[in-house]
């Protein structure tokens, strides 16, 4: 046997082996087994048929699940092997990295079996010369075509985002009921989920509950062990895992695998408080805040504009539209407000849909239109700004039949049919807070500036002078 027999002999047996040797030779690296790595590694020797791995990200669950599949045909290569992920692009590029693996160990050690058949389209599938085969799938699109004898990998089946909708949630838990389960050729196929949490329902929580009335072993690692310590110091030490604090939702679900039930009751009822005391408009500072339809067809979905004013303590939701429009009639609606509460009050667009088309056409009629492009999404924005609702600091000053929908849509958020009111008053709520904010920081440097530039008497007034008026 040559040294380079044995070591193929090794890499198929053991896949501690196969996976330091092909980041060895292949990537030119070491590859360092802590402890997280070698339970997991434990838990995919012993695979039982039915598993979900819930982990945080970077600590190396991907690769070590890609060469796990790619051992699988050094083992076989007659094996097929069903590869899922929420994203059809992502899965196509870590299938291509599977292939990359089993192409260079082809040439290595001279197995013409692993190489690809020339007529593969690489990126959804491919087909090797001993007829071991990669299906790679998206998890949002239903899936068909051949099923798998070997394995069937659903990896990160939900993005992080699918949490503010249940309807993402729900599609993605169905497609993997009806068309993903059904690819196994028979029922001893095992089936591993392995997931970063998102939400309470995504697919590891509705499995869990029972939704594929199968018995699933849960191997849970949160990124803080029971102790305090970290799962992964090595990848994800303590400080890291510190930076996410403010964010409740990605803390508790992607790292210490705990997803806060989000459904509803973001904001409670009893704190959303009618007031008949309506402020004097001149003591506020205003905003017209605007969440467009995303379509221009007065058939599709509701626009909603919120007039909201502060004094830097209480923020007043002085006025509530929202109604179905194309782009004429929602420019009208905002040229009255406008005339109501004043020219110059800032009208703020989320610069999508509707809103952009809005936006330009007001521009070119008068100033003060802005547009603001979020890097949270909804929910978190809405995060943000809850605290001022707990705090009883938000208060609706509105009148008719609205009052009821305002109600409706922040007691369903964030999974309610419309949210666009929410929308509206949010993010109107945060464009005030930062010009509060802005206002302040000019008023407190412009006192310190006076400080220091007041002239003192009995010196040289004279010198002072200029340097006082520009402090005022």
């Amino acid at each position: 046997m040559t040294q380079l027999d044995l070591e193929l002999k090794l890499c198929r047996e053991n896949f501690m082996f196969f996976l330091g040797y092909c980041f060895q030779h292949i990537y030119k690296t070491e590859f360092k087994f802590y402890k997280f790595h070698r339970d997991l590694i434990n838990i995919l020797l012993d695979l039982p048929k039915r598993i979900i791995i819930n982990a945080p990200p970077r600590i190396g669950k991907t690769e070590i699940m890609k060469h796990f599949i790619a051992w699988q045909f050094l083992k076989n290569p007659a094996s097929t092997v069903m590869y899922v992920s929420y994203d059809k692009s992502l899965v196509a590029r870590k299938n291509s990295e599977i292939q990359d693996i089993l192409i260079w160990l082809a040439k290595h050690f001279g197995l013409s079996d692993l190489l690809m058949r020339s007529n593969n389209d690489g990126k959804t599938e491919w087909t090797n010369n001993a007829t071991g085969m990669i299906i790679a799938r998206g998890s949002g699109n239903s899936i068909t075509g051949s099923g798998c004898s070997t394995l069937l990998v659903v990896d990160d089946p939900n993005k992080p985002s699918d949490r503010t909708s249940p309807t993402t949630l729900n599609k993605r838990n169905n497609i993997f009921i009806n068309t993903i389960r059904n690819r196994i050729n028979n029922a001893d196929v095992p089936i591993i989920v392995i997931q970063q949490r998102i939400a309470a329902e995504d697919l590891s929580g509705f499995l869990l509950k029972g939704g594929s009335n199968e018995k699933w072993v849960h191997a849970n690692f949160p990124a803080i062990n029971p102790d305090g310590t970290a799962l992964c110091p090595e990848r994800l030490p303590l400080e890291e895992i510190d930076t996410y604090k403010n964010d409740p939702f990605t803390l508790n679900a992607q790292y210490l695998q705990t997803p806060l039930d989000d459904i509803g009751n973001l904001f409670e009822r009893h704190k959303l408080i009618l007031s008949s005391d309506r402020p004097a408009i001149k003591s506020l500072q205003l905003v017209i805040s605007v969440d467009a339809a995303m379509k221009g067809d007065i058939r599709s979905d509701y626009n909603a504009i919120s007039v909201i004013g502060t004094n830097a303590v209480d923020y007043f939701i002085l006025e509530v539209l929202n109604f179905h429009a194309d782009v004429t009639v929602l420019c009208q609606r905002i040229r009255e407000l406008r005339q109501k509460y004043g020219n110059t009050v800032p009208v703020l667009f989320e610069a999508k849909a509707n809103g952009v088309a809005a936006l330009q056409i007001l521009r070119r009629e008068t100033s003060g239109i802005f547009e603001t492009t979020p890097h949270k999404d909804k929910l978190e924005r809405a995060l943000l700004v809850k605290y001022l609702f707990d705090s009883m600091n938000v208060k609706f000053v509105v009148r008719g039949f609205v009052w009821g929908e305002i109600q409706a849509q922040f007691t369903a958020f964030p999974h309610g049919r419309h949210d666009d009111i929410v929308d509206s008053v949010v993010q109107g709520i945060t464009f005030l807070q930062a010009r509060v904010n802005h206002i302040k920081a000019v008023h407190d440097q412009q006192q310190t500036n006076i400080a220091l530039t007041r002239p003192v008497y009995g010196g040289n007034y004279g010198s002072n002078r200029h340097s006082a008026i520009r402090g005022f």
